[in-house]
């Protein structure tokens, strides 16, 4: 996002909306300063954390504690959602065929680039001046 103007009007960056453009969403942005309008994805977190991570789970390989998650939530698929009273895992099957292909070839989130590192220890990347104190002046990075 570069700036959030009149009436929240959104100019986001060349790079999101490449992203946007790749994936073929649309974006929905909360107005700023409010945090209600996400309650919806803030709540489900917190319910992950109270039934699924308390008490702290311990496992050996972040694949282990993946694996148990993934789990957790399937099963959490079986209960009745709580305002539309029918099951988690029906709404699912009945919201996939709305769902768009992932592109086959991943987007590529970064961009390698070249710069001098300037009498400041710093380079300027889009505009931005980014110190490097491991860096001399001079210096090809």
């Amino acid at each position: 996002m570069v700036t959030i103007g009149t009436e929240g009007n959104r100019q986001c960056t060349d790079a999101f909306l490449r992203f946007q453009s790749h994936y073929r969403f649309e974006s929905v942005f909360c107005n700023p300063a409010r945090g209600n309008e996400k309650g919806h994805v803030e709540n489900k977190v917190g319910y992950a954390r109270r039934n699924w991570c308390v008490p702290l789970p311990i496992f050996t390989t972040h694949e282990a504690l993946a694996t148990s998650l993934i789990q957790q939530a399937e099963r959490d698929m079986e209960r009745p959602h709580y305002s539309k009273q029918t099951l988690i895992q029906q709404l699912w099957q009945e919201e996939k065929p709305q769902l768009l292909q992932l592109p086959i070839t991943p987007y590529e989130v970064f961009r390698l680039d070249s710069a001098r590192v300037n009498h400041y220890g710093e380079i300027r990347f889009d505009g931005t001046a980014l110190a490097l104190p491991q860096c001399r002046p001079g210096d090809q990075v």
